[in-house]
């Protein structure tokens, strides 16, 4: 019969194979989910981008006047902090979604920013850019579903809106990961507030589409009122969604690596458990060879 320690060892290496089949089961059911957020994420951010592109055209011809007086007096009241909506994730198996993202906001602090107050998404985030020296205003949870980011941005934008109009930080920014083909993903940084002279340059230089030019038909100053909240609205839908995106597709790439690590330790585990089994087989082989001889066998 074989040793307890050759049984041991063989089922052991059995043991390590179930796990790790195991394993590889869930890295697929992860690499199905992220793969299927993220279609959901791109087109949720590809059909604002569109709609996002008429409210900035609407608001370059919208008031010019108003835009000046209104970015004259936030100007006069404002923080010299800024303001900026750091869009993380809770969520871990990301690689180095988060890591990435602080070392873009690290940098654009040390470009010569005089302070910031951070609005962050995601505890992870948090937690990271808090050991980096940043004052955090709030942590709000990321979403995860489509549906969750209109919810989360109308809870969102009014308290960046007050924290602007009262003076308390300046130019308001968003800083997310968004998804870059061949590249995986990298950090954006996007000005949301005020909507100043030069932001009117430069949505102002895009030309409207067609020769015939709209006309304001409701009180300019309603009009112009609602324009800017549907501004800032798609702009941080956008920003969500992309980077939900993004992190979706950095949990997709981690988990692909994860798989072919998988697929070598797999293959590592097979090999040893051939070895045992053999091993296992030639002493059974040696121990009834020994037991035949004892009892006399192969005499004359």
């Amino acid at each position: 019969m074989p040793s307890q320690t050759m049984s041991d060892s063989l089922e052991t290496v059995r043991h390590r194979i179930r796990n790790i089949e195991d394993l590889r089961s869930v890295v697929r059911t992860m690499k199905a989910m992220a793969a299927a957020s993220i279609n959901q994420f791109e087109q949720a951010a590809a059909a604002v981008a569109g709609y996002q592109r008429s409210v900035e055209l609407a608001l370059s011809l919208c008031l010019d006047r108003e835009i000046e007086e209104r970015g004259r007096a936030a100007r006069d009241r404002s923080s010299e902090k800024r303001g900026l909506v750091v869009i993380g994730t809770d969520q871990g198996m990301a690689g180095q979604f988060n890591e990435h993202l602080v070392e873009a906001v690290g940098e654009w602090r040390d470009a010569g920013d005089s302070g910031h107050r951070l609005w962050v998404v995601g505890e992870r985030a948090m937690a990271r850019l808090e050991n980096a020296g940043f004052e955090v205003e709030a942590t709000i949870a990321a979403p995860q579903s489509v549906e969750a980011i209109s919810d989360l941005v109308s809870r969102v934008l009014p308290d960046l809106e007050r924290a602007h109009l009262e003076g308390e930080v300046g130019p308001i920014e968003v800083c997310h990961q968004a998804p870059v083909a061949g590249a995986g993903y990298e950090a954006r940084r996007t000005a949301l507030l005020p909507l100043d002279q030069a932001w009117r340059a430069k949505i102002g230089g895009k030309g409207w589409p067609t020769r015939q030019l709209p006309e304001m038909i409701a009180d300019d100053e309603r009009s112009f009122q609602a324009l800017v909240s549907e501004f800032l609205f798609v702009a941080l839908y956008r920003a969500f969604a992309e980077s939900a995106a993004a992190e979706n597709g950095a949990r997709l790439a981690a988990m692909q690596r994860a798989e072919r690590n998988i697929d070598e330790r797999q293959r590592e585990l097979s090999l040893d458990y051939n070895r045992h089994r053999q091993a296992t087989i030639d002493e059974e082989l040696f121990d009834l060879v020994a037991g035949y001889r004892s009892l006399g066998g192969g005499r004359k």
